[in-house]
């Protein structure tokens, strides 16, 4: 046997001596939030309605109605022309990965005893959204003769988000925040020009 031979062989039996090894760790990251948000948010507030004009009214509403012609829409637009007090909320969501859209309505008629006239709220939120990816991260370690060499590698990849039901009650959420923030911003609105009408 060669010197080059019999040092080959030697090397080979002290690396299998020392040994050698290798790990992985894989973790996922959950990203909360949005790749994607595409989202429009209308809000009707009418005060003061004559008893009277209320069909014409809602009729209008009706016409001008983002969400789509259903039974139950058309029946809850019934109704409220006759409820003193009314309150009717839609709500759907579809999602498909990594996909979805989401729409929230909320119509709702309070009567006034006192001068027979009505104050009607309908926000409508429709939205189409991707959520945020989440991320696996792949962490590698490879350790030869007995730690005298060693390598690390960290691989990072994403992957759709697998939805949840908590995910999708604060979807949920979110949406219904969305129509009342917009609520308040317009009946804060409409006060202000009232008291400034009055100021002046």
């Amino acid at each position: 046997m060669s010197p080059i031979q019999l040092f080959a062989k030697t090397w080979k039996e002290v690396v299998q001596a020392l040994g050698s090894s290798t790990s992985e760790t894989v973790q996922r990251k959950v990203c909360l939030g949005f790749d994607a948000l595409n989202y429009t948010v209308d809000t009707k507030l009418l005060d003061g309605i004559r008893e009277e004009v209320i069909p014409d009214v809602i009729d209008l509403l009706a016409r001008q109605a983002v969400l789509p012609a259903n039974e139950e829409l058309q029946l809850a637009l019934k109704l409220v022309v006759f409820s003193e007090n009314f309150t009717w909320i839609s709500q759907g969501m579809k999602y498909v990965q990594p996909t979805g859209e989401a729409s929230f309505a909320y119509l709702g008629k309070y009567g006034n005893a006192v001068d027979h006239r009505a104050k009607i709220v309908f926000p409508q939120v429709h939205s189409n959204f991707e959520l945020a990816k989440d991320m696996l991260v792949v962490h590698q370690h490879s350790s030869v003769l007995g730690g005298m060499f060693t390598k690390d590698r960290t691989i990072i990849e994403y992957v759709p988000h697998t939805m949840t039901l908590n995910d999708t009650l604060i979807l949920q959420m979110f949406w219904q925040m969305m129509s009342y923030h917009q609520v308040v911003m317009s009946s804060e609105s409409s006060s202000q020009r009232t008291q400034t009408s009055v100021r002046y």
